[in-house]
This record gives structure tokens, C-alpha cells and sequence, in this order.
């Protein structure tokens, strides 16, 4: 992952922040609206996170209401400087995606998650972009991101703040915001992604369950619930708070975790992935550039 401060031009920035804001108060920004599944139903269900809205950059009310944010957000080329940069990560051109979202604050957050948790995602790089003029600490909000089994890492949204990480290896969710907040978040697809050995563990023959844990790449996923259970848990319920579904998601949370438990090779992995994930440093805080 990184961090970049000032990294969006003052001009576009400006100019994207207004759209955005513009967006919002035209109600051109829809309820985050997302599919779950109970563990218990065949029938998915429909949930709404509170407090924050989103559009795709492709909506077309979107791109008549707002043309200056696609010609802003186009002089920035992102994608293209990512794909200049990490060419290890075959990003694809044309498998790009742009996501607008507003947190109206009143404790608006989202829970861990990974923005590719597995097939048929082709993300491989999550670059998030912050546009907010009037942000001060305290106001919340903050990009908290997990390295597996490593230190936490607590990123404030000041405007201008862009931040890098892989899709399917940093674990991360979204603090109680406490002030409208407007961010940016672009997702690259890459070859490669989501491949035979991303989607299992290999236990080579004499090796420890630590330095199995130790050295997972996007494999993690599959134990990370389990691994940090508490913490999921903990997000899950600032984000839905009192929403009918909280029950329903603690529900399939708490099944993953038991399931996860129920191979002893597995728990093994589980128990030494919790000790090393113990032995971290406290949080770090990035505090934007003066």
C-alpha cells in the first residue's frame, strides 16, 4: 500500500469536490444498496448501508449532470500512471471502474472487507481519492487498513490524499465518520488475478502452521475472518448499528468462523496466524501533510 499527499492537482481537485458535491445535492447519488446472503436461506437479500451514497462514474445521469468531474477526473489519469508504474500487475486498460461516494457522517462506515474477496473479481489495485476541503480531526472517517498479521495503519481523508493498495491482499474498512466525507475510489482489473494458488493454502511437508500464516499472499482471505474475528465483528456492528440485517450478518459471520475452526489443520493455521497477529505494533495514524 501508499500513501500520497497532494497528489491531485488544486484545480481538478476543486473542480471534482464541486461536482461531487453537486452530485449529492441533486440526489444523482443512490443509497449503498448490496446483496447478502443468510447462511440459513437460499434467497439473497437486499440491504442498505446507512449514511452513505454512491454512483458509477458510467451512470448516465451521472456523466450529463457532473461532464466537468469526467473531464477533471480524466486529467488526472490514474489508472494509466497505476499501470505505468506496477507493471508487475497487468492492469487491464479497459478493466477499469470508477465509484463516487458520499458518507453524510451521523457515524457512516463500512465494515473489513476485501475489494476483491475471490472469483469472479479481476481487481488487483484499489487507488482511493479524498475530496474533502473542510476536513479536521475528529471529523472521522478514516481508510484503516490491516496487512495481514501486521500493524494497522489509519489513514485520515484529507483532501488530496490518494491512497494505494492490492485489492485482494489488504484487508480494510472504513471508521465512523462523523462529517460528510466524498471519496473517489477507482478499481483495476489485472491479469492474474484470483489464480489456483490465490484461492488455496499449500502446506509444504515439515513446515510450521506460523511460517505457513507468516508469508500469505491473497490465500489470507480464506482465513481472515476466523484471524480477525473480533475486528469484523466490531465493524459490523458500527456499521449496521440497529439495521435489521445486523442479526443476519453476525449470524453468517459467526458460521464462517466456525467452519473455519472445524479442520484441525485449519485451526492450527488459524490459532498461529492470532499469535503472530498479536505481537503487532499498536495502530499507526498518517497524519495529513501540514
Amino acid at each position: 500500500y501508499a500513501g500520497l499527499d497532494d497528489c491531485t492537482p488544486a484545480e481538478p481537485a476543486a473542480a471534482i469536490a464541486a461536482a461531487l458535491s453537486r452530485l449529492r445535492g441533486s440526489g444523482q447519488l443512490r443509497k449503498h444498496r448490496f446483496g447478502f446472503k443468510p447462511p440459513d436461506s437460499a434467497a439473497p437479500r437486499i440491504l442498505t448501508k446507512p449514511h452513505i451514497f454512491e454512483a458509477e462514474l458510467e451512470d448516465a445521469p451521472v456523466q450529463a449532470a457532473a461532464p466537468d468531474l469526467v473531464s477533471a477526473l480524466g486529467q488526472l489519469e490514474l489508472p494509466q500512471a497505476a499501470a505505468c508504474s506496477f507493471p508487475e500487475l497487468q492492469l487491464d486498460p479497459d478493466g477499469v471502474t470508477v465509484k463516487l461516494q458520499c458518507n453524510e457522517g451521523h457515524g457512516g462506515c463500512f465494515p473489513l472487507h476485501f475489494d476483491n474477496a475471490g472469483p469472479p473479481s479481476r481487481r488487483r489495485l484499489s487507488i482511493l481519492c479524498y475530496f474533502n476541503e473542510e476536513w479536521r480531526e475528529g471529523d472521522g472517517g478514516e481508510l484503516e487498513l490491516s496487512p495481514w498479521l501486521g500493524q494497522r495503519v489509519v489513514l485520515p481523508p484529507a483532501h488530496r490524499r490518494v491512497v494505494l493498495f492490492l485489492s485482494d491482499r489488504v484487508l480494510h474498512r472504513v471508521l465512523p465518520s462523523a462529517a460528510r466525507r466524498f471519496c473517489l475510489t477507482i478499481w483495476c482489473d489485472g491479469a492474474g488475478s484470483n489464480e489456483a494458488d490465490d484461492l488455496r493454502i499449500r502446506i509444504p511437508p515439515g513446515a510450521s502452521a506460523g511460517s505457513v500464516v507468516a508469508g500469505m499472499g491473497p490465500a489470507q482471505r480464506i482465513l481472515s475472518r476466523a484471524v480477525y474475528a473480533e475486528e469484523y465483528e466490531a465493524s459490523l456492528r458500527e456499521c449496521m448499528a440497529s439495521d435489521p440485517g445486523l442479526a443476519m450478518m453476525l449470524q453468517s459471520h459467526a458460521a464462517h468462523v466456525a467452519g473455519s475452526g472445524a479442520d484441525p489443520r485449519m485451526r492450527e493455521l488459524v490459532e498461529a496466524a492470532r499469535a503472530l497477529k498479536g505481537e503487532a505494533p499498536p495502530p499507526l495514524t498518517i497524519p495529513p501533510r501540514p
